[in-house]
């Protein structure tokens, strides 16, 4: 039999879930920002290198080989290889908090369905 101890905590536990996810809002939206954006801040990257390269070399594959090769092309990638990674935590950590929201929830849930079949069985009002 549940006590009513227990659904204060499972209470508290969902209290604080839901603070978790809304301290986590603004980092996680900015996070899928940076995940929809990625490819075309990588195509753009290679563009500006492409241009610049552009009066070394006429032809097309050419300009993207230096472009490529070019080691602050590669510093600029690893960047945004950097924000991708940083993303993806925001992003796993807002699944994490959301999966402990769900499981209080449900918790809470089941406990609350469970306190009025205790009472009726022991004859107490809840």
């Amino acid at each position: 039999m549940i006590e009513g101890s227990a659904i204060i905590e499972i209470e508290k536990r969902l209290e604080a879930a839901v603070n978790d996810l809304s301290k986590r809002v603004n980092a996680v939206a900015q996070a899928r920002q940076v995940k929809e954006f990625n490819s075309e801040m990588r195509k753009n990257l290679l563009a500006s290198f492409k241009v610049k390269h552009s009066e070394d070399n006429d032809s097309d594959a050419g300009q993207e080989t230096l472009a490529r090769a070019d080691i602050e092309y590669q510093q600029g990638l690893e960047l945004l290889k950097s924000d991708y990674q940083k993303a993806e935590k925001h992003i796993a950590a807002w699944d994490v908090a959301n999966a402990k929201f769900e499981s209080c929830r449900s918790l809470l849930a089941m406990a609350r369905q469970q306190v009025p079949a205790a009472f009726r069985e022991s004859g107490r009002q809840p």
